[in-house]
């Protein structure tokens, strides 16, 4: 078999498994090199049966986060400009750091969480306010918790990924920041919920029961106007009826400041969601 005269079974055999196995603009760069050849015509038409063949990537999947209630005494001043699906925002005012949003494991089997919780650091979560959205959205939620309609009301809470975290008597945590900023946005006009979900993140495993549900976590982007917004799943939060204390002092850094937080309780599980 002379592979240097372009041989049509070359590209029969080594044409799809490159298409699946390299990305496309490397793939693209071969045939270029290959149309130089006399089997340029049929390597071509093969590629392109073979790149329309190849399944769609996968996205990976979000990561669900729980939220815990973080008592930190200061307060800075300090204004963003956020953009989210539902419109930009300027001069958003950031109030007291009030939660801090833990990325977890889920499972509905205890026996089904992972040894170890999720490699990213948690968000900082701060108080504010702004417009009214006034729009009414299709939920999806990964676990089929929700599947309905919400109203979208204003803005409730701005989260940012954290940057450094720091257990007592520990050393930094591991991990890269959050993907994204969030902006939270209250929702109405949705039934009742109830569920129980197992997750385990860095203060341990437990059994979360929720009850009814409390707002949406929006990918936003922050000081950068008319940058793309994140390709990131929103997330739809729960307020948390039960579970387990975490009593436990963490030293955090973002982009705006360090904070020591005394971390107490669990208060939203959110759960990523589709959105229509």
């Amino acid at each position: 078999m002379n592979t240097k005269k372009g041989h049509p079974f070359v590209a029969w055999v080594a044409g799809p498994l490159l298409a699946c196995a390299i990305s496309s603009e490397v793939y693209a760069q071969s045939a270029k090199l290959f149309a130089a050849t006399k089997g340029k015509v049929i390597f071509l038409v093969l590629l392109v049966t073979a790149l329309a063949g190849c399944p769609p990537p996968t996205p990976p999947e979000a990561t669900p986060l729980l939220c815990y209630e973080a008592d930190h005494g200061d307060q800075i001043a300090l204004s963003v400009n956020l953009s989210t699906q539902f419109g930009e925002e300027q001069n958003v005012a950031l109030g007291r750091l009030m939660w801090l949003c833990e990325p977890v494991h889920k499972a509905h089997d205890s026996l089904d969480l992972p040894n170890e919780p999720p490699d990213f650091l948690p968000l900082g979560c701060y108080e504010i306010s702004g417009n009214v959205v006034g729009l009414q959205v299709q939920l999806s939620d990964q676990n089929n918790f929700y599947n309905g309609s919400a109203d979208v009301e204003g803005p409730i809470m701005f989260c940012d990924p954290v940057q450094m975290k720091q257990r007592q008597g520990q050393p930094p945590s591991d991990g890269d920041p959050f993907p994204t900023p969030l902006k939270g946005y209250g929702l109405t006009n949705v039934p009742p919920v109830t569920g129980t979900i197992f997750v385990r993140d860095q203060f341990g495993a437990q059994a979360i029961t929720f009850e009814e549900t409390s707002h949406l976590l929006e990918p936003a982007t922050k000081n950068d106007p008319g940058a793309p917004l994140p390709d990131h799943l929103p997330l739809h939060c729960y307020k948390v009826a039960t579970g387990d204390p975490a009593n436990e002092s963490v030293k955090i850094r973002n982009q705006f400041s360090e904070y020591e937080l005394e971390i107490i309780v669990p208060l939203y599980f959110c759960d990523p969601t589709e959105k229509n």
